[in-house]
């Protein structure tokens, strides 16, 4: 009897141990969460909402009385996320990425399909963004500023094999129907940016058709992302030729 005392006690100790274990490892795992958003949060700057420069010179002249800017999120770390309005019917995503390399786009960009979620652990910035949730990385101190990147790993995960509308050593335009799409600057690295369709739409059930624009000027790479706000019409994939393109191949 006293030793199946023993072997019940013996048991219940290791279930305790066990136990102790995981709450203290959630525990842990929520803290650090926690402790990283708030430090992301001290170094997001207030919003402005004036095109910035570097924006203007992206879009000819003769297209810039069709923006609204909804807002520029900044940060002291990161460039900053530029949320757009076109002609009040597209959304409209610019930011800019440093790169490190001098490689046409086919050779900076490694595409993929899967559905790469953000990385466990981090804290994301939400904006909304028309039929979409964009999640950017917050970077926890001046010195996890994002360095240079010599390539860049994006996931389009899509319920049709994403089109190539144009493409040549420095820009590519891509058009899909999007469930989750994400960035990334090394294969095994951080996810930087994620998107994916905003939950509280109800007219968005399956999959967003956005255009995808990837501009390379010196050591610049412009990400921009398009869609409609309206479930009823789909973007044109020819939106970022006739608004950007024509301009910067000119």
């Amino acid at each position: 009897m006293k030793k199946k005392g023993l072997i019940r006690i013996s048991i219940i100790v290791i279930v305790v141990a066990v136990l102790a274990t995981l709450f203290f490892s959630l525990y842990n795992s929520m803290r650090d969460s926690f402790t990283k958003a708030t430090q992301a949060a001290t170094l997001d700057l207030p919003s402005t909402y004036q095109l910035t420069t570097e924006d203007s010179s992206l879009i000819p002249k003769s297209n810039l009385k069709k923006v609204y800017v909804e807002q520029i999120c900044r940060n002291e770390v990161r460039q900053p996320i530029s949320i757009l309005t076109i002609d009040s019917e597209y959304n409209l995503l610019m930011y800019k990425i440093n790169i490190s390399s001098n490689l046409p786009i086919s050779n900076l960009l490694q595409i993929s399909s899967k559905d790469q979620q953000p990385t466990p652990g981090y804290s994301y910035r939400t904006i909304s963004f028309g039929p979409q949730e964009l999640f950017f990385r917050g970077p926890v101190s001046m010195a996890d500023s994002i360095e240079k990147a010599s390539k860049v790993y994006v996931s389009l995960f899509a319920t049709n094999i994403p089109k190539i509308f144009i493409q040549n050593d420095s820009l590519i335009v891509l058009y899909l129907k999007c469930r989750t799409f994400s960035l990334k600057y090394s294969q095994n690295g951080l996810v930087d940016i994620y998107g994916r369709i905003n939950k509280e739409r109800e007219d968005v059930i399956d999959a967003v058709p956005i255009n995808v624009l990837f501009l390379k000027r010196g050591t610049s790479l412009y990400f921009c992302l398009a869609s409609s706000d309206n479930k009823d019409s789909q973007i044109d994939p020819g939106f970022f030729y006739s608004f950007i393109i024509a301009k910067a191949i000119k």
